[in-house]
């Protein structure tokens, strides 16, 4: 993953190919027992220059901030200096989770016209079902395939986010993250065009709307298509030295937003401050269409409290962030994403409660969230040999229908989440098990098969009830089992080939034999007659009439 530690004016590459001695930060920073390295960047595995100030000799406070900083397994270390925190860590100071959820990239709009190329039933984006020029349509599999999470857009208030132009997102330190504003109107970040996001507000803001943020918006990708591989977050209001501005309004963090009449999403909004304790109805940003999804809080004053009685999801409540700020910190909040895989096509209100989830929904007849398999259906002439999924007190492995894993959608198209036959497939062969799978190891369901009413949680700390599941047996998936996010088998037609009958042993075989010790031993001697096994090979045919059909006194009656 690797650590930006090399600062740029050193002579040595501002990436994570820098050279980092481990006596000049006195830390262990490849994780191997000592401090006598010189590390590469991208080997760096303990050490985050978390304020940015060029050693790493800062201490935090794990309970303050309320992860494991130094991966020791607790949250109960008060004093863990930056030597010693975990890169995986430093990502969560930076906002960023273990998945970014594709919330860079400008899926639903991919033929270059204004506009959503695939809308769902609340004219919100889906992944888009147009066609290229080969016919097929141009969706990934990697977009496409309803395991990905994917941080769903619909009309919400409009956020400026700022981004850090490295790869990978470990190698941006406090300074790097910023908005860029595009002076000379030609579409890319050029030098000196690497404003912050708080010189755009207050005594001497830059007079420049929404359509010259090179970093763009939580409704908007980054203006130039090359900056749209690079990490973005929301941006807060910060001092000069990239801390978190906490003492302007009460200890709270101040969003940075954009003003103007809700609907457009037009070029006209600026920049604006939106302080959590004045957040309302009437001062918010603006709602945009498109824009990501975020789950908020009803405590303004404590936007990080995780009472469930402060859970909301509606576009007039301020951003809910996971654990308490500090000060000073340049840490970012951790804010919490809406995903497709829990609420599919619904969208919320001014002040929802509870995550909206439209009631019936199931991917499997909605268009763009998955690859759709040939309607005509399939019919493949196979040997396959392979391992399963090792079953589980009462844990359903999905048994020798489900050995075969089909990876597109091979639902019909339309009809109901209820009564969605699949396309047929034909496999005439052979399926061999002869081990537990090696890479498919999870569970074949992804959770308890009968929760109940119980609520099943998710990562980010908001539950899903009974109710919003649809039954006691459903998952919080939005597919018509509500159990498996990622599997939407066909109608399964399996046969024997007999082709296989006439089929000479092959390479295959060999897996089940094992080699000679070298050359047999063969011994020969002759064995009378009047053996037990020889009598009753020679014993067993007769004559017709009964006799026998060799000399009667080999054969005993």
């Amino acid at each position: 993953m690797g650590s930006n530690l090399v600062p740029p004016n050193s002579g040595q590459p501002d990436t994570l190919i820098g050279i980092a001695n481990e006596a000049t930060y006195v830390a262990d920073l490849n994780g191997d027992g000592d401090q006598s390295d010189t590390v590469l960047e991208s080997q760096i595995v303990y050490g985050y220059d978390v304020d940015g100030n060029g050693n790493l000799r800062t201490a935090f406070n794990e309970t303050e901030i309320g992860f494991d900083l130094n991966g020791n397994g607790n949250v109960t270390d008060t004093n863990v200096p930056e030597s010693e925190i975990t890169v995986a860590a430093g990502l969560k100071l930076n906002g960023i989770f273990d998945n970014n959820f594709v919330t860079s990239a400008n899926w639903w709009d991919v033929d270059g016209t204004p506009g959503i190329d695939t809308q769902d039933v609340n004219d919100n984006p889906q992944p888009s079902i147009i066609p290229n020029p080969n016919g097929r349509t141009v969706n990934s599999s990697y977009l496409s395939n309803f395991v990905t999470p994917i941080q769903r857009r619909v009309e919400f208030p409009e956020y400026v986010m700022e981004i850090c132009r490295r790869v990978p997102v470990s190698a941006c330190r406090p300074e790097d993250w910023v908005v860029g504003i595009d002076g000379n109107t030609n579409r890319t970040f050029d030098a000196g065009e690497d404003e912050r996001a708080s010189d755009l507000v207050g005594t001497g803001a830059l007079p420049y709307t929404v359509d010259r943020l090179l970093s763009g918006t939580t409704a908007r990708p980054a203006i130039d298509p090359a900056d749209r591989r690079y990490p973005r977050r929301i941006a807060f209001l910060r001092d000069t030295d990239n801390n978190l501005d906490l003492i302007t309004n009460g200890g709270l963090p101040t969003l940075l937003g954009i003003n103007g009449i809700d609907g457009r999403g037009d070029d006209s909004g600026r920049v604006a401050e939106y302080p959590y304790n004045t957040f309302s109805a009437t001062t918010r940003p603006r709602l945009a269409p498109h824009a990501l999804w975020y789950r908020t809080t009803r405590d303004q004053n404590n936007p990080s409290n995780t009472d469930p009685r402060q859970l909301s999801f509606g576009q007039d409540r301020p951003l809910f962030y996971q654990r308490p700020l500090v000060n000073p910190t340049t840490e970012q909040p951790m804010l919490v994403p809406v995903l497709q895989v829990h609420s599919l096509t619904d969208e919320p209100g001014g002040r929802d409660n509870t995550l909206p989830i439209e009631g019936g929904e199931c991917v499997e007849i909605e268009n763009g969230w998955t690859q759709r398999a040939n309607e005509d259906g399939a019919t493949f002439n196979v040997v396959i040999a392979s391992g399963d999924s090792p079953p589980r007190p009462e844990e359903y492995n999905g048994g020798v229908e489900n050995f075969v894993r089909y990876l597109e959608n091979w639902r019909q198209a339309g009809g109901t989440c209820a009564n969605n036959e699949g396309i047929p497939v034909r496999i005439s062969g052979s399926l061999i098990q002869f081990k537990r799978a090696a890479y498919d190891t999870a569970p074949f369901v992804h959770a308890n098969e009968n929760a109940g009413e119980e609520p099943v949680p998710t990562r980010f700390g908001y539950d899903i009830t009974g109710r919003q599941r649809g039954g006691a047996n459903f998952m919080p998936y939005a597919t018509a089992s509500g159990q498996l996010p990622y599997y939407m088998a066909p109608t399964r037609r399996y046969g024997f080939d007999v082709a296989l009958l006439t089929q000479l042993p092959d390479l295959f075989s060999s897996r089940f034999t094992t080699p000679s010790a070298g050359d047999p031993d063969e011994f020969f001697r002759e064995v009378s007659r009047d053996d037990p096994w020889v009598e009753t090979l020679l014993c067993a045919k007769e004559k017709d009439g009964g006799a026998d059909a060799v000399n009667q006194r080999y054969c005993r009656k």
